[in-house]
């Protein structure tokens, strides 16, 4: 039945008796016994409810005990939902004085007292389990929370500026409101995996328990849709009650002021789709709880947690003026999503402070220095020390590492040890075996741990596998994952463990040193897995595809196999982006395997590459099926250009030979890397060089790392993010490129032309042009750091927010050249002059007094730009 049915209460409804609210109630919606008992039996789960017992509803004031979910939930589908909440709390009020004994005046006085009573004895038992919470020790450790956390900030962007805010800036407003102004109920706050969302919230709900707030503490990924009623309050109550029964005791208690902490908003199951309609509903719900509250005069707000995207969702969903979405913060103060800030520093470094919590937690000496990668934004592990989940796993593994060795190192030495004398990969590898001897994933009777190293990687990679490949950000169910798995022992191996629940049974979300859970979002929905950050599944993908590489060259070499080893690959490769946070891990695993692969020939993944491989002279006995997989095998050749080269790198890095591409028609040559083509969806009649276009990467810039290109035409590529490293191109003719932020460090390009380019958001670090010519080309937000040019010439080329300041320029021509907000650093004249020839300099804030009059032959300005060019009269044309 639809919701048609507007009409409130009577207002006097707290003199009626029970029969007197249900006879008026029965009317509205124009029902006989038996109608309303076959409506009834819907939510009654089947169970028929006889004309009899309706009727003594409706005339001895007989509280339906056993009926009461049944009966609201036929409110809600009778009424509308501001109607249907006012039912709601007419019908407990009654039922609660009925109970009480209301008889008289001081009857109602008890029964008001016995209910305000019940209410708060709920809200102290939430308070009670949300404090367990917070002071409970973290899996295998003596510590919880409390010992650990450091006061996380947020920051809000606007337009103009940033604000930045602490916890205890939010806990005054969940209990005043911002000076005491009603406005932005709604709090939603993003970040990262591991950036200390779920800390914040629950500290946040522990804060409030001592003050004249009622908290509401729900994390939602174990979300509840049991109802407690007033007279059920003997259990523990946290996750077991839901949201809507924990607010219908606030509406009975003595507070005036409600908040609601959310926890997980990316923790709402199902598809996106479905996720987005659950967001909705319980945003509608809340909105209409708001109303119904400030209609007793209470305040409930709201302070959500989740990642980026669903709290983007969430933000534009609610009206304007009514919500604040606040960013969080690193341990390092910095914070990478602000557009008009980058990685500036907005708050305090907490980074000291979380390790002496971390040494006292761990019963060891507060003289410790702190450890390098907690310290200084150059290490290697640098990025770990912005996120308090990754710093914990980190430490922990060095810890355990020491304990096995016996070592009297000081605590920051035992940490500095991993992060410079390991690589990046091998501590990925401990912390993750760490977790598979962990006792929960160890059965009862025995000692060991269930799976052995190599059986839990393997599921581990599969789980990764499936993520990358159809996951919604960083879950994916384990239907989802057992499809993917084609090794039938894997399958295996993965589905005995499917009788965990979860590894720390009851409370997932609480082991926060395991490297996946099983979580369940509601009854009615599949599990799934997530990773504790993206990074780990990451690296688990990089060795999977660093395993069928070799396996797919060790076959092609042997002529065995291939077939197998082909259809392996592309299962795990084909039509899949490649993502820079791999390549890097996949470059850190090249160094580990570099030694054990001196029996491999990995050079012939460039005759894999060579188009003539499959021609069908060679392949004619091959069945269709294999034709098929050829005709796919482009979609997946650049991750095996992405691992040749990770190799190749390395033995550049060991040996200082760069490895040789010339304009060869025999072996893999200069010309081939144009044939790695995947399909375009943009239109290149419609191409601007200027513009980042949605299309898929020929690869990424680390596969042109460690290389010598010579003579030869590069047209239509497009590198989108990466590093190209230690690489010379010489007499490389360039068209019709794209260089989406790719990092180019250390190169040489020596007599190349780049025609019709476009370089957006990249930079130039120590590399050297020499005889060099770029005509109509783009560069959008690009650096040149430490780069030298010399003999080279720009014609027609549009230059945007570029830095030249950091670079030497010596006899480089400008022609016909635009420069909007560009930096220079030119302000004396040597013997190698740099000119500019009929250029336009548009908006360039006074940076013109770096270059000297004599550089500029003909040039023109804005007449908008707030610089002063007096002394420029006799070269500019105004």
């Amino acid at each position: 039945m639809t919701q048609n049915i507007n009409i409130s209460p009577p207002k006097d409804f707290e003199t009626f008796g029970p029969s007197e609210l249900f006879r008026f109630f029965f009317q509205l919606g124009h029902w006989t016994e038996e109608t309303f008992s076959s409506q009834l039996q819907t939510y009654a789960r089947g169970k028929s409810v006889s004309t009899v017992t309706i009727s003594k509803w409706k005339n001895r004031n007989v509280i339906p005990t056993h009926y009461t979910s049944a009966i609201f939930k036929l409110i809600e589908s009778t009424f509308t939902t501001n109607a249907a909440h006012e039912w709601i709390a007419a019908f407990e009020t009654v039922w609660a004085y009925h109970a009480a004994g209301k008889n008289n005046a001081s009857a109602l006085e008890r029964a008001r007292s016995f209910e305000e009573t019940a209410a708060n004895r709920v809200r102290d038992q939430h308070v009670s389990w949300v404090q367990s919470k917070y002071n409970a020790p973290f899996l295998g450790e003596r510590f919880s929370i409390a010992d650990l956390y450091v006061p996380m900030q947020m920051v809000e962007e606007t337009p103009d500026t940033y604000v930045l805010y602490n916890p205890p800036d939010l806990a005054r407003y969940m209990r005043h409101g911002w000076n005491g102004r009603p406005d932005a109920d709604w709090l939603i706050v993003s970040g990262a995996p591991g950036s200390g969302k779920s800390l914040t919230a629950l500290h946040l709900a522990n804060s409030m328990s001592d003050s004249d707030v009622f908290p509401i503490y729900i994390r939602l990924s174990q979300r509840s849709s049991i109802q407690i009623g007033l007279s059920d309050i003997s259990q523990q109550i946290g996750d077991n009650a839901s949201l809507s029964s924990l607010l219908m005791h606030f509406r009975c208690s003595t507070y005036t002021t409600c908040c609601i902490v959310l926890d997980g908003l990316d923790e709402i199951g199902g598809t996106v789709s479905t996720s987005l309609d659950k967001l909705k509903e319980m945003i509608s719900d809340i909105q209409a709880e708001k109303q119904h509250c400030r209609s007793q005069k209470k305040m409930l707000r709201v302070l959500a947690f989740g990642r980026s995207a669903r709290a983007e969702w969430m933000f534009k969903l609610l009206p304007d003026q009514q919500s604040k979405l606040l960013k969080m913060v690193g341990l390092n103060g910095q914070i990478t999503s602000l557009s008009q800030n980058g990685n500036e520093t907005v708050g305090k470094d907490f980074r000291d402070m979380w390790w002496q919590k971390l040494l006292a937690a761990k019963g060891l000496s507060t003289q410790s220095p702190t450890p390098e990668f907690l310290s200084t934004d150059y290490n290697e592990f640098a990025d770990f020390g912005t996120v308090p989940l990754l710093s914990y796993l980190l430490c922990r593994a060095a810890f355990s590492d020491a304990d096995t060795q016996a070592s009297a190192m000081p605590a920051n030495e035992l940490v500095d040890r991993i992060t410079y004398v390991k690589n990046k990969n091998s501590v990925y590898d401990a912390i993750i075996d760490q977790v598979r001897q962990e006792s929960i994933w160890r059965i009862e009777t025995l000692k060991n741990p269930i799976l052995e190293k190599d059986d839990f990687r393997a599921i581990l990679q599969h789980i990764a596998l499936a993520n990358w490949k159809g996951g919604a950000g960083h879950q994916i169910s384990v239907r989802q994952v057992e499809r993917s798995i084609k090794d039938k022992r894997t399958r295996k191996i993965f589905r005995s463990l499917s009788f965990y629940s979860s590894p720390s049974r009851d409370d997932p979300t609480d082991n926060l040193s395991t490297v996946f859970y099983y979580g369940l979002n509601s009854p009615s929905e599949e599990n799934v897995l997530t990773f504790t950050h993206k990074t780990f599944s990451d690296y688990l993908l990089s060795t999977l595809i660093f395993d069928a590489f070799i396996y797919l060259i060790s076959c092609f070499s042997r002529g065995h196999d291939f077939d197998r080893a082909l259809s392996n690959w592309l299962s795990i490769c084909a039509a899949k982006s490649q993502d820079p946070s791999i390549a890097d891990f996949c470059e850190h695993e090249a160094k580990l395997r570099y030694d054990d692969l001196d029996n491999l020939d990995w050079d012939t993944a460039l005759q894999l590459l060579k188009a003539p491989i499959f021609s069908p002279t060679r392949n004619q006995e091959k069945s269709k099926t294999f034709a098929d997989k050829i005709a796919q095998f482009n979609l997946a050749s650049s991750l095996i250009l992405l691992i040749w080269n990770c190799l190749n790198r390395e033995r550049y890095r060991r040996q200082d030979t760069a490895f040789h591409l010339t304009n060869s028609d025999t072996d893999f040559s200069l010309s081939d890397l144009n044939f790695m083509q995947p399909d375009r969806t943009s239109d290149p009649t419609n191409w601007s060089a200027l513009e980042t276009k949605a299309i898929r990467p020929n690869f990424l810039g680390h596969s042109l790392s460690g290389l010598h290109l010579t003579d030869g035409q590069l047209f239509g590529l497009f590198l989108k993010t990466g590093h190209v490293q230690n690489t010379v191109f010489q007499a490389v003719h360039f068209s019709t490129s794209h260089w989406d932020r790719v990092r180019t460090d250390s190169c040489v390009f020596k007599a190349c032309s780049f025609q019709q380019l476009s370089f957006v958001r990249s930079m130039f670090s120590d590399s050297a042009f020499r005889d060099c010519f770029f005509q109509m080309s783009g560069f959008n937000k690009v650096e040149f750091s430490g780069s030298r040019l010399r003999d080279t010439q720009f014609a027609q080329c549009h230059f945007a927010d570029v830095d030249w300041s950091a670079c030497e320029l010596k006899d480089v021509i400008f022609d016909h050249c635009i420069f909007v907000n560009c930096l220079f650093e030119m302000k004396t004249r040597s013997a190698h002059a740099t000119k500019f020839r009929q250029c336009t300099f548009v908006d360039m804030k006074g940076e013109y007094n770096t270059i000297p009059k004599t550089d500029l032959e003909n040039c023109t300005y804005s007449k908008n730009s707030n610089a002063e060019f007096s002394f420029f009269s006799d070269s500019l044309e105004i």
